[in-house]
């Protein structure tokens, strides 16, 4: 893992995406792992995932991923999270 906001995936996710287009194995994972985001918070009341976290070891390098996408946005860069995802992490917590 590296600071740079292009490193994460091959290409940024467009903010124009078609919702009548069915779901990519990306946009699915996407969504199981905030399910576990919810679990977590649920269970320890918080959003603050340890990177090494032993139960689900993933959870804490995605959420540190999209902590990092959602910075890289902020500041105007490029980034690999779209305005709905945002809106969607910044409910959740």
């Amino acid at each position: 893992f590296t600071n740079s906001c292009t490193s994460l995936q091959s290409s940024p996710i467009s903010v124009d995406d078609n919702s009548d287009e069915p779901p990519t194995a990306q946009d699915k994972r996407w969504e199981l792992m905030l399910q576990e985001l919810i679990r977590y918070r649920e269970q320890y009341g918080d959003t603050l995932v340890p990177m090494e976290f032993k139960a689900n070891p993933k959870l804490g390098t995605w959420v540190d991923n999209q902590r990092h996408q959602y910075r890289c946005y902020k500041a105007g860069k490029q980034a690999f999270i779209d305005e709905e995802r945002i809106r969607i992490l910044e409910k959740e917590g």
